[in-house]
């Protein structure tokens, strides 16, 4: 069984540089001209836009507050997401021009 396993994974070894997909180690590139011409990553503003869907799905219009609050928590989720990986945000920053007042169940 064990020569067998050594068999297999050399095998594999000596092919390693032909990959699946057209794709090649040497190159890290991939033989697709679909893949070449498609943008592999989102924008921020699709990012944002993405996450407003969900909260509207999910929360309930009379607790998101008024349509100026609406704004406010869409401009925050923005900054939010334009922040980078070692940045900090407190919930003070969030809720910045938050008013707990607008909101209808308060």
């Amino acid at each position: 069984l064990k020569s067998a396993n050594t068999t297999s994974q050399s095998s594999w070894r000596q092919n390693s540089d032909k990959l699946p997909h057209g794709s090649s180690s040497e190159t890290g590139k991939t033989n697709c001209p679909s893949v070449k011409e498609t943008k592999l990553y989102c924008t921020k503003d699709q990012v944002v836009s993405f996450i407003w869907a969900i909260c509207r799905y999910i929360i309930p219009e009379s607790l998101l507050g008024t349509t100026h609050q609406m704004r406010v928590l869409r401009r925050n989720i923005a900054w939010f997401v334009s922040r980078r990986r070692n940045e900090i945000c407190t919930v003070k920053q969030f809720l910045h021009k938050v008013k707990p007042s607008d909101f209808p169940f308060f």
